[in-house]
């Protein structure tokens, strides 16, 4: 038999009435970076050190350098480093040095940087993160994991954050598994096909802009848990 887990959505009539609304879902669909485990500051700090190597100091504000590079929270990657190239030929035209340089050269930089600093870093799941998959199991509803993390990194996510011995066996599905990352809905929409259910039976829990957009795009119910 399968589990369902009704939530209470509010919605607004034509009247500008609030309405309350009742819907079951039968899966659960969770991001891994950032809704699971915390690790956006790695990937800003990442980012952060490409654009010095291009000669741009970013902002401290996180809202100023969203003005500057939108994809800077959520990405993806490479998003991030074509803005951070193209703006600093916009601030710095006359530079022969960004000619040089291209996206895959700057993901690459990005890589290697964010590795280094995740070899050391201490992973740990976000507050609440453990009870809420332990409630979804006891529920009986299915859950999964959906993100565009690579398969290594988000198995050492999973090792590392001591969350293994819930996930197992549980559906991951990672940029790897479909033709497009988020925020196109490829991701969501093979996890309804792995639960065998209509996409918008599927409850998915996300921290970013990017990820929502996947998951509406997929016709799924978005719960948003952001970091920033």
């Amino acid at each position: 038999m399968i589990g369902g887990l009704i939530l209470r959505l509010d919605n607004t009539d034509f009247r500008g009435k609030t309405v309350d609304r009742f819907k079951i879902f039968k899966a659960a669909a969770f991001d891994l970076e950032g809704t699971i485990v915390n690790l956006e500051q790695l990937h800003y700090s990442a980012h952060r050190e490409v654009a010095k190597m291009l000669g741009i100091t970013l902002p401290d504000n996180l809202d100023e350098v969203r003005e500057l590079i939108p994809s800077f929270v959520g990405g993806p990657d490479s998003a991030v480093m074509q803005q951070i190239l193209d703006y600093a030929k916009r601030i710095s035209p006359q530079n022969p040095e960004l000619e040089k340089w291209n996206v895959q050269q700057m993901l690459d930089n990005k890589q290697a940087t964010f590795d280094g600093q995740f070899k050391n870093a201490k992973i740990t799941a976000r507050e609440g993160v453990a009870r809420s998959i332990q409630m979804t199991a006891q529920l009986g509803v299915s859950f999964g994991i959906c993100s565009v993390t690579n398969y290594l990194q988000a198995r050492t996510i999973i090792e590392r954050s001591g969350l293994d011995n819930l996930l197992f066996g549980k559906p991951v599905i990672l940029r790897d598994s479909v033709p497009h990352g988020k925020p196109n809905p490829d991701v969501y929409l093979m996890a309804a096909e792995q639960f065998g259910i209509k996409p918008e039976e599927l409850l998915v829990f996300e921290d970013s802009v990017t990820g929502v957009t996947a998951g509406k795009a997929a016709g799924a119910t978005v719960f948003a848990v952001p970091t920033a």
